[in-house]
């Protein structure tokens, strides 16, 4: 009798301990959440619970209305649904509001490893608590066919284009690294390597060096994946000065719709050995001022509220090609409801050493309009160099039209163009017609 009266004292024991356990471990998961600002949301999604403790993943959700990853638990439910929570302390937390016991969970605090992998539109991610690392190739696969008087009709397929992308932040988030292999590179198998640093944490105030695009005109700046047409105007290709080795001061003010920028660079351009007692100077300012336009030509986006944005900027450089050239640039920007358009000025003195002055202008407007919103969009240009006001209908002049396709926004898309060069300087006539398909993985 009473060895088994000691044994189930024994176990009631045993259990109030195991409560007590429970309890605490419960009661810890609270102070923990207390300690980062007390956050306890419960949402239903389809046939499922969401259950977070972390404010940023709530926030992501609600941003991207998909269901984050997280750990699942199949019919956890009250009612039998799959409840997905955000982390360990959101399962404690759901526990004590749902009066279930507290359940331990293994911490390996010494240990760091990848917090965060992902893969979305192409670009594969890596995250820990001490970096961040994306991947990212670039394919563009073509067919060309061109028609000139001193060649006739030629036509061939191609890769266009094929770079990869290394980025991310190393330390501490404001310490963003850049570093863009060019697989069919001319010179160069390097085409981008940067270090930026973030000073005020807000993006207001930032440094960058290595080799990246001078900050001048707004074409030249937005990347080849995102174009309109299968390649950039020869206007951009002849007034802006592409990459170069330099220093650059930036930032980002009222909430993003200021943006400034101001370099020194070799004035060199893509030959890294010259080296230069005159640099060159650049700098680039942009309102917009009904919120974040973007480095893209297309609305893809199908913005329900109408962006705009007005740049200007200037450069000086005293050593290419022997001439001192003193350039100003101006763009405008504007998109709403799957209509873009976009137009560019270019005016460049040139002064060289033993010639007279010369006045060269270029100019480009384009507009895009989508037919199905997100999916199919056509696009015009016009297009116009004088390189000289000293000549007389030494023009050059583009015409051209754009249809493009987009399975998967930038990642996947379908791109044709035809344009008619007239130089008028030669009497010379080109047309043009390009398929292309763009990809990244």
């Amino acid at each position: 009798m009473i060895p088994g009266a000691l044994r189930f004292v024994t176990r009631m024991r045993a259990g109030a301990v195991a409560a007590m356990v429970g309890l605490l471990l419960v009661a810890f998961s609270f102070r923990v959440a207390a300690a980062d600002g007390l956050f306890y949301v419960e949402e239903r999604k389809d046939s499922r619970i969401l259950v977070f403790s972390r404010p940023a993943s709530f926030q992501e959700w609600q941003s991207t209305g998909e269901i984050p990853k997280g750990i699942v638990r199949e019919k956890a439910g009250p009612a039998g649904e799959t409840v997905v929570f955000d982390s360990t302390d959101a399962i404690n937390l759901y526990n004590f509001k749902h009066d279930k016991p507290g359940e331990v969970f293994p911490r390996d605090e010494g240990k760091r490893g990848v917090s965060k992998f992902e893969w979305k539109d192409g670009k594969t991610t890596f995250e820990s608590e001490t970096g961040a690392f994306s991947l990212e190739t670039e394919l563009q696969a073509r067919w060309k066919f061109d028609e000139t008087k001193e060649n006739g009709e030629q036509s061939a397929f191609s890769l266009r284009r094929a770079k990869t992308k290394f980025e991310g932040w190393i330390y501490n988030k404001q310490l963003t690294y850049l570093l863009k292999v060019d697989w069919f590179g001319e010179e160069h198998l390097v085409a981008d390597a940067t270090l930026n640093y973030d000073f005020t944490g807000n993006g207001a105030v930032q440094i960058k060096t290595g080799r990246f695009k001078v900050p001048y005109g707004r074409q030249e700046l937005i990347s080849f994946t995102r174009q309109q047409f299968c390649d950039r105007t020869d206007v951009t290709e002849e007034f802006t000065m592409g990459r170069d080795y330099g220093l650059q001061i930036w930032g980002l003010a009222w909430g993003d719709r200021f943006e400034w920028r101001a370099g020194v660079f070799n004035g060199t351009g893509e030959d890294a050995t010259k080296s230069t007692n005159n640099y060159e100077y650049a700098g680039r300012i942009m309102f917009q001022p009904w919120g974040d336009v973007g480095y893209s030509e297309s609305d893809l986006e199908n913005l329900d509220h109408p962006r705009f944005a007005v740049a200007l900027a200037g450069s000086k450089n005293e050593f290419r090609e022997g001439i001192s050239r003193d350039s100003v640039e101006g763009d405008v920007s504007f998109k709403y409801s799957g209509v873009s358009l976009y137009g560019e000025f270019f005016h460049r003195r040139n002064l060289p050493r033993e010639l007279a002055e010369t006045t060269s202008t270029g100019l480009i407007s384009q507009i895009g309009v989508f037919l199905l919103p997100g999916k199919f969009e056509l696009a015009f240009r016009y297009a116009r160099i004088d390189p000289s006001d000293l000549e007389r209908q030494d023009e050059q002049i583009e015409k051209g039209v754009a249809a493009n396709w987009y399975f998967h926004k930038h990642a996947l898309k379908l791109q044709g163009d035809y344009r008619q060069i007239d130089d008028r300087a030669s009497g010379s006539k080109t047309k043009e017609a390009r398929l292309q398909l763009q990809y990244f993985f």
